[in-house]
């Protein structure tokens, strides 16, 4: 069956206007196309007759990686996995979709789920650096971010080799277009099997060309410390630790890398995450927690933050951290890329090491290093926290003599005690 007919649903360029002449002309309800947004880049639109009118919805890219949603929804993993679901159910569109499109081409590589094996993946599986080299000098075979039939880039494919990965990444990396955090149908970028047994040198030249260190697998919850830990990796445990990164992050077990090095047998990487200390925090809690404000009062303040500075500085990832009404919980107060306000709870664990963090994130040993951490990663929020907006001073404290005034008497003599 030839599949090409259902899914070159994808018209490049095509504005508005020319959209809507193509799909008016066949007059079919249902018929669609998706084409590329001309005012946000990396969106997409999809364009869909209904009743000779055509409506246009915003499909929006979710981050580097190939995750989409119409407007706001949940995204979904891969450009044609979500047209799919929108085929199989349209619940927020005028109509359903039909099965067979207005006919364009198929959709970018770097925008799919999945894909087809191209030569230059056999060239990789293969290890022939040259063949390598000589396909991405071809404009004809340079397809760097097509994927396989298992979501795979070229990148993931040479992060997965036991010889001549180093030589081969070096070749993809040099690509000024490559694509280094998408992820595959697992659910892995590239870093994700680069940690598990590659070298240090190659894991840095993935960190240099943009691997996002804390990249997490959307099925298991694991970060690239998680894999390198639970190999044994530990060297590259090290380098990455270099970064930045939190010591303490979890699968969706709730898992953390000294664990999974434990289970593993790996003795000397277990007890060096058992007994790492992470740097001292260079915020103070005197910069941004506002003791018992409630929502509106958070509103309230960080309002007045917008309006003093929004003038002359950006002011999304201004935020404050409030107590909660909830036992052993705070509020981070957070100002996003629209001047919204979004409220996330940071929980304390119930263990006796008292960790601190935000839903799936990370544990962390202090409100101070959970601060540190967002303010350096965005991990799941809107944005990295930015501007900490700090309480009201408190008003200095009265003298001594305005606080405990000594009487006097009216003879201008100190009064006696009364025994």
């Amino acid at each position: 069956m030839n599949l090409d007919k259902y899914q070159c649903w994808y018209h490049g360029g095509l504005t508005r206007e020319q959209a809507e002449d193509l799909l008016k002309k066949s007059g079919k309800n249902g018929l669609f196309l998706v084409r590329d947004s001309k005012t946000s880049s990396g969106d997409y639109v999809l364009s869909l007759l209904h009743n000779n009118v055509v409506i246009h919805y915003q499909i929006r890219r979710h981050g580097e990686d190939a995750f989409f949603s119409i407007d706001d929804q949940n995204p979904v993993h891969g450009l044609d996995e979500l047209i799919k679901r929108l085929q199989k159910s349209w619940d927020g569109l005028v109509t359903e979709l039909v099965a067979i499109p207005l006919k364009g081409s198929l959709p970018p590589p770097e925008s799919r789920q999945h894909g087809r094996i191209t030569l230059l993946h056999r060239a990789i599986n293969e290890r022939n650096v040259k063949l390598v080299e000589a396909m991405l000098q071809s404009s004809n075979q340079r397809t760097p971010n097509a994927k396989d039939k298992d979501g795979r880039t070229s990148i993931h494919l040479a992060c997965r080799l036991t010889d001549n990965a180093e030589s081969i990444l070096e070749k993809l990396i040099s690509c000024d277009d490559v694509k280094v955090n998408c992820r595959d149908l697992e659910g892995n970028a590239p870093l994700h099997y680069a940690c598990r047994k590659q070298s240090v040198s190659l894991i840095q030249k993935l960190i240099d060309a943009g691997a996002y260190v804390i990249v997490r697998n959307i099925n298991t919850g694991r970060v690239p410390l998680h894999e390198a830990a639970s190999t044994g990796n530990i060297d590259v445990v090290k380098l990455l630790l270099k970064q930045g990164i939190p010591h303490l992050p979890r699968t969706s077990k709730s898992e953390t890398p000294a664990q999974l090095a434990r289970r593993g047998g790996h003795s000397e990487t277990a007890e060096f995450l058992e007994n790492f200390k992470p740097p001292l925090p260079t915020t103070n809690a005197s910069q941004w927690l506002h003791g018992t404000l409630n929502r509106d009062e958070a509103i309230r303040v960080l309002q007045m933050f917008i309006t003093a500075n929004l003038a002359y500085q950006e002011v999304s990832g201004a935020f404050l951290i409030r107590y909660s009404h909830n036992e052993n919980e705070h509020i981070l107060s957070l100002i996003d890329d629209e001047n919204g306000m979004r409220n996330y709870p940071i929980q304390q664990s119930n263990s006796t090491d008292n960790y601190f963090f935000i839903d799936e994130g990370p544990y962390m040993i202090s409100l101070e290093h959970l601060v540190q951490h967002y303010m350096k990663f965005s991990d799941g929020l809107p944005s990295n926290l930015r501007y900490p907006v700090a309480p009201n001073p408190k008003p200095p404290l009265p003298s001594i003599s305005i606080q405990n005034p000594i009487p006097q008497s009216h003879s201008g003599e100190l009064p006696r005690l009364l025994i």
